[in-house]
């Protein structure tokens, strides 16, 4: 195994506990599912925390996918009260650097299927400190999203 491997890690996965976790490089960050199971437009009808993951991971890859190289896009991924946590990935040629971070945007105000008013403008965005900004290659991170899901699945020993 390449003692360097753990750098290039991405994954996203739902784990116990109402939650998720974020694998970016050498860090590890996670999510509540709360709000991604009232992602859907019908908030009346909750869905279960795979599919709002799925949801999110979608949005993710379309917001990637349509970048302007010139802008920072930002992915929420984890949605609190008074705030949410968030990625940053600023395209360098072929390259995307991500830092993790977070802003005083309510999470109960983000869509987690559609959260474009903030994707290319994010107020008060604040890095992450220390700040860790891992490189990757561009198309290498968008097949890892898409492998993360198609690999939603709820974690073993739970009901979703």
């Amino acid at each position: 195994m390449n003692p360097d491997s753990h750098r290039q890690n991405v994954a996203v996965r739902l784990i116990q506990d109402n939650r998720f976790q974020v694998s970016i490089g050498d860090q590890v960050q996670i999510g509540d599912t709360y709000y991604l199971g009232i992602a859907a437009a019908d908030d009346e009808h909750p869905i279960d925390a795979a599919e709002g993951l799925r949801i999110l991971l979608r949005s993710w890859l379309r917001e990637l996918e349509l970048a302007d190289p010139s802008q920072v896009t930002y992915l929420p991924f984890d949605f609190s009260d008074e705030f949410t946590r968030w990625i940053a990935c600023q395209q360098s040629d072929q390259d995307l650097l991500v830092v993790f971070g977070s802003a005083a945007v309510e999470g109960w105000a983000i869509s987690p299927g559609n959260f474009s008013t903030y994707a290319h403008r994010l107020p008060e965005f604040q890095p992450d400190s220390p700040v860790v900004i891992h490189t990757f290659y561009r198309p290498f991170l968008l097949s890892r999203l898409r492998r993360a899901l198609a690999n939603v699945n709820p974690p073993t020993g739970t009901d979703g």
